[in-house]
């Protein structure tokens, strides 16, 4: 018998389940289409914040590379530091976490260059080894107090034989430096009028436990520069000649 129009009788349970059934299936093929296109959109949003990242990263590499070894503007230490010291340096130093002084890295590499637009000094009278206290002198037309060198500078002494040590800035009395020595070994003794150079270092490290690239200043500031990453790997290209300049003391090495 057919139902009318106005028929009371109602849905079956069986046609009730059978709804039921179909509406729960176009919304389960709903759900599942909503979630792909979700994570597709979460996929392309990391890819390209990944890409940004990483184009950003070798940005910082690329500059830190490009200014390796550039020396003061001015001053009586006018030239490039490369005349005196290794601009790259194929491991991490600094106070924190420094790798050894022999030892050769393929996932960490230093930068060092000249502070710009940083005023430049000599020193004034002998440094022995350990000293914590630099007295700068006044003459060359540096900006007074200290050269303008402040707390807070890494500073690079540097002698003619190409000596160099690392140092930071903790406190200024007039022409006078309080430091804090950067270097895993004990620092050396430096003559008067050996220049005294306002630097950046900047340390490149792979982390392998956390897959981070870091980059570290010497001192305290060790900040991460991009995580995921998988792997970090260095050559380095010239050739077996030892150095012309600077020309070491009469029965020394000149490597």
């Amino acid at each position: 018998m057919k139902r009318g129009v106005g028929s009371a009788t109602g849905f079956t349970l069986v046609e009730a389940l059978v709804a039921s059934t179909i509406s729960l299936a176009v919304i389960a093929l709903a759900c599942h289409l909503a979630a792909d296109v979700q994570m597709a959109w979460r996929a392309a949003a990391a890819r390209v914040d990944l890409q940004q990242r990483a184009r950003a990263t070798a940005d910082v590499v690329t500059r830190l590379l490009r200014e390796a070894g550039a020396g003061p503007m001015s001053g009586s230490a006018r030239a490039n530091l490369i005349r005196g010291i290794p601009p790259v340096l194929p491991r991490r130093v600094g106070r924190r976490g420094a790798h050894a002084l022999n030892e050769f890295r393929t996932d960490a590499f230093t930068v060092i260059r000249a502070a710009a637009e940083s005023e430049h000094g000599v020193l004034l009278t002998p440094v022995p080894a350990g000293a914590a206290t630099l007295e700068l002198s006044s003459l060359g037309g540096c900006a007074l107090p200290a050269c303008g060198l402040a707390g807070g500078t890494s500073l690079l002494l540097l002698d003619a034989s190409g000596q160099y040590d690392t140092f930071a800035v903790t406190a200024v009395d007039g022409m006078v430096l309080t430091v804090r020595h950067l270097g895993a070994n004990p620092s050396v003794p430096f003559a008067a009028g050996s220049p005294a150079i306002a630097i950046e270092s900047s340390s490149i490290t792979l982390n392998g436990a956390t897959r981070t690239l870091r980059l570290y200043d010497g001192d305290a500031n060790d900040l991460p520069l991009m995580d995921d990453v998988v792997d970090l790997r260095l050559w380095y290209f010239g050739e077996g000649e030892p150095p012309v300049w600077p020309r070491p003391a009469d029965g020394q090495a000149n490597c």
